[in-house]
């Protein structure tokens, strides 16, 4: 259960990620 857990933990954190690399190109500050 905790290696699921931590799994799911891991892909939202490199979906923000994602998301944010996508805002700073479209919006450079």
């Amino acid at each position: 259960m905790v290696e699921i857990v931590k799994f799911v933990y891991v892909m939202i954190i490199f979906l923000y990620l994602f998301l944010v690399s996508i805002n700073l190109d479209d919006n450079p500050l």
